[in-house]
């Protein structure tokens, strides 16, 4: 819990969101039966991945595994990190996505290079803006659905 809300996270080992659904649930009726919420108006589900990219004598070709790889302008530059975010709109409905795929040092820093994979950070947020009840499980439950549908699909565009 917290002051603007409720969320549910897990770090790694990670099962499948159905193996979470019944804990996202019940932790969410005890949130509802302590906080009283009167509308939910935002339901997001954001995945962090960790990418390990093979290789080869240090470098690596993005655009071999992203499909918006970043690239430098022409002239004696080499890459030492890039970070790229899109945020849009799904047309039909309304959900938010937001990707970013990143290297940046400080990601390295974090996670160097090992056995020869450089470490991209794929983050995918969707979201859901729309007002509900909070009794509403169903209607909970149908949009965080939805919303895995488009971040799988978000995923599978993202990467080659």
């Amino acid at each position: 819990m917290r002051l603007q809300g409720f969320s549910f996270k897990r770090l790694e080992p990670y099962k499948d969101l159905d193996d979470y659904l019944p804990e996202i649930e019940r932790t969410w009726g005890l949130f509802t039966a302590i906080a009283h919420p009167v509308l939910v108006r935002t339901i997001r589900l954001r995945y962090i991945n960790r990418l390990p990219l093979p290789m080869t004598d240090g470098r690596v070709n993005l655009e071999d595994y992203l499909t918006t790889a970043p690239r430098l302008p022409d002239g004696g530059l080499q890459m030492a990190g890039f970070m790229n975010q899109q945020f849009s709109v799904e047309r039909e409905s309304g959900h938010q996505v937001n990707i970013v795929v990143t290297t940046h040092p400080v990601v390295i820093a974090a996670h160097p290079p090992d056995n020869d994979r450089l470490p991209i950070i794929l983050d995918i947020c969707v979201g859901a803006v729309a007002d509900g009840r909070p009794e509403n499980w169903a209607w909970i439950l149908d949009k965080i659905l939805s919303l895995r549908r488009l971040k799988n699909r978000m995923c599978a565009k993202t990467l080659t």
